[in-house]
Order: C-alpha cells, then sequence, then structure tokens
C-alpha cells in the first residue's frame, strides 16, 4: 500500500512538471502539537508546552486544471517542532508514556528547564486553488485561495534538553512511527506575473496533520502549523 501511494503520488507530480509550471519554495512558521491540556494533566512537572519556530523547502509544480483554478503539488521538506517546559524535580512520567522519554537521564535533576522536539517530515500536497476573477492585474497580483490533501513520512526524529548530557540535537527513535500520515492543507496568497513565464508566489498556510504520529492510543497527538511560504516558478511546456 505504501509503495502504491508513493507511485501515485511522484507519477501526479511528474505528470504536472510536464504540463505546466515548476518552482522552488522556502517557509517559515509556528507549529505545535495538539492533545495539550490532556497531555499537561498526566504528566507532571510539565507547565506549558510551547510552540516552536519550523522551516520547509520544497519543489512544486502548478498544473492549470481550468481558467480559475490550478493543482499545487510536489516534494515538501519540513520540519516541525515544539518544546515543553518542566519543573525538572518534580518531572515525572506516567507508565505508559515511559517508552516516550528513553533518552532522559536516570540521574536527578533540579530547576527549570525544557524539553525541544524536532520532527522532519517529507509531505507531499495535492492542494487545489481558485484565483479570483477580480485581482489586481494591473498591478501584477493574482489573489488565490486553496485547500486540500496531503501526504507525509517521517523522516527522523530529534530531541534537544539541558536533562540531556548532550547540548546538541539526538535522534528520537526508540518508539516507531506510523509509515503514512494523512493531513489536510489550507492556503490564501497571491502570484506576481514577471512575465509569460517567471512568476513569484507569496502564500499564508495552514497545515495539519488528521492522524497521529504513533500508533496506538498511548500519545496520541498530530502537527499543525501555520506558516508564510515564497515560491518562484517557471512556465513550462512539454509540448513546446
Amino acid at each position: 500500500m505504501r509503495n502504491l501511494v508513493i507511485f501515485f503520488c511522484l507519477g501526479f507530480s511528474l505528470s504536472a512538471l510536464a504540463q505546466t509550471k515548476f518552482g522552488v519554495e522556502v517557509g517559515v512558521g509556528f507549529g505545535n502539537r495538539t492533545n495539550i491540556d490532556e497531555y499537561i494533566q498526566r504528566t507532571e512537572g510539565i507547565s506549558t508546552i510551547q510552540s516552536e519556530i519550523g522551516t520547509n523547502v520544497a519543489l512544486l509544480t502548478k498544473l492549470n486544471l481550468s481558467e480559475r483554478f490550478f493543482l499545487k503539488t510536489g516534494a515538501v521538506y519540513q520540519t516541525s517542532a515544539y518544546s515543553e517546559k518542566i519543573a525538572a524535580g518534580l518531572f515525572s512520567v506516567p507508565q505508559e508514556l515511559e517508552p516516550y522519554y528513553c533518552f532522559l537521564p536516570n540521574e536527578a535533576q533540579e530547576g527549570r528547564t525544557s524539553i525541544k522536539y524536532k520532527y522532519n517530515f517529507v509531505e507531499i500536497p495535492f492542494v487545489v486553488n481558485y484565483q479570483f476573477a477580480q485581482s489586481c492585474e494591473e498591478c501584477g497580483w493574482k489573489w488565490f485561495v486553496g485547500l486540500g490533501p496531503t501526504v507525509s513520512w517521517v523522516v527522523n526524529k530529534k530531541v534537544k534538553s539541558d536533562l540531556l548530557k548532550d547540548a546538541n540535537y539526538i535522534d528520537y527513535d526508540c518508539v516507531p512511527s506510523n509509515d503514512v500520515i494523512l493531513g489536510i492543507q489550507g492556503a490564501i496568497g497571491g502570484e506576481y506575473r514577471f512575465s509569460n513565464q517567471h512568476f513569484l508566489n507569496l502564500s499564508l498556510i495552514y497545515d495539519q496533520h488528521l492522524q497521529p504520529i504513533y500508533y496506538g492510543e498511548t500519545n496520541t497527538f498530530v502537527f499543525y502549523t501555520v506558516g508564510l511560504r515564497l515560491a518562484y516558478y517557471f512556465a513550462f511546456s512539454a509540448s513546446k
């Protein structure tokens, strides 16, 4: 099933590449996990869970579906992160969550500190966008809104904390994650045309997973991200 999804996603992306525009995108935004209140209540010592800055880079294609509709797809490498603020002396983990803290040392700790988690994903979006007829064409901009599903794969998981002897990010792979994570993405933005072949896109994105990262019901949460993305597109036609 996983190979079939990958083949379909890549095949669809390549078909779009042969028919319309292709480009590169960079972005930055804030992300966090869901189920924060429930997680804090059953994990002693955690005071808050805070959003962290995430980034993304992408190779994308835009396929014109009609005069006003177009499909955006491609491959996105995305980083999502969040941090837990904890009182180290009070920090204790319920038994069912212990596997998710396999990186913590056994020595007693004191004071307040934080644990920062960073997840890297490869994501393929299939976002259908509507381009408004009443755009500012005389100033070069055309505005659009979009909505569509996404398919993501976890590349790696890392953690960083003063509780650890290593001050750098370390791999956090003791608990297996789901192979494929489905999600949804919404966008609003504009496209600026420099010429018939060169375009600049600026958009505000809301991206959320609809499936948890981990199996089972012990540590069920999904990521959401709100970010700003800038993309350059070059118009390409395989028929020329």
